[in-house]
């Protein structure tokens, strides 16, 4: 294997880890020591962090935004993002919908999905929304599409797009998620590689975590 690649396996090693242990790990100790930080806060500061790291990575081996398409893209691209995260608003809300009248016997009214956003939502601000979804959006696309597939497609361009998907599902491992997320890693380095650039996939990234962690259906949650 490429030695360039086994270190970008070590490093996104070392990020689970951060992830899946020291962040939660560190979260506990907070409350511990009845240190009051809001969950969104906490999420907010843990992803700034990452993305930090991420930047740190990058100016250490001497990569440069450009090569790994964080880089201007013309504003039709960044359309095309938000409108393929609009319809997989569309096709969320039908799967659910249909799934909802499978288990309860009824469809989903307006009222009940506006009802369990406002109640989901209620101690979380408008800013918070957007930095955390675009937080968690920007480093994810630096590490998965801009970082792991740019390396990946020097091998083959198939492989890389159904390994970096892989791997961006191991990320989501939920049973309600798994298959979702890989479907979502497979359109995300499609849109990358189309447009050239990360920043469509920012976008329809941020706007399918919104759908995912804002939207959550009536005994459904992601």
């Amino acid at each position: 294997m490429n030695p360039d690649i086994k270190q970008i396996h070590r490093f996104i090693l070392y990020i689970t880890i951060l992830i899946m242990i020291i962040f939660p790990f560190s979260q506990l100790i907070l409350q511990e020591l009845s240190l009051q930080i809001s969950k969104p806060s906490f999420f907010l500061i843990s992803k700034l962090i990452i993305i930090y790291m991420l930047f740190v990575y990058l100016k250490k081996k001497k990569i440069s935004l450009f090569s790994i398409r964080l880089k201007k893209v013309h504003i039709k691209y960044i359309l095309l993002g938000i409108l393929m995260g609009i319809i997989a608003h569309m096709l969320t809300m039908f799967f659910d919908r249909t799934q909802y009248y499978l288990l309860k016997g009824e469809w989903l009214t307006a009222e009940k999905i506006v009802g369990t956003l406002m109640e989901s939502n209620q101690n979380i601000s408008f800013f918070s929304i957007i930095m955390i979804g675009f937080s968690v959006a920007i480093s994810e696309e630096i590490l998965l599409r801009g970082i792991l597939l740019k390396q990946y497609q020097r091998m083959n361009i198939k492989p890389a797009i159904l390994l970096s998907a892989l791997i961006f599902s191991l990320y989501h491992m939920t049973v309600g998620n798994l298959f979702f997320a890989f479907v979502m890693g497979i359109s995300f380095a499609l849109l990358t590689i189309y447009t050239g650039s990360i920043v469509p996939a920012i976008f329809f990234h941020f706007l399918v975590n919104e759908i995912m962690d804002h939207h959550a259906f009536p005994g459904k949650g992601y």
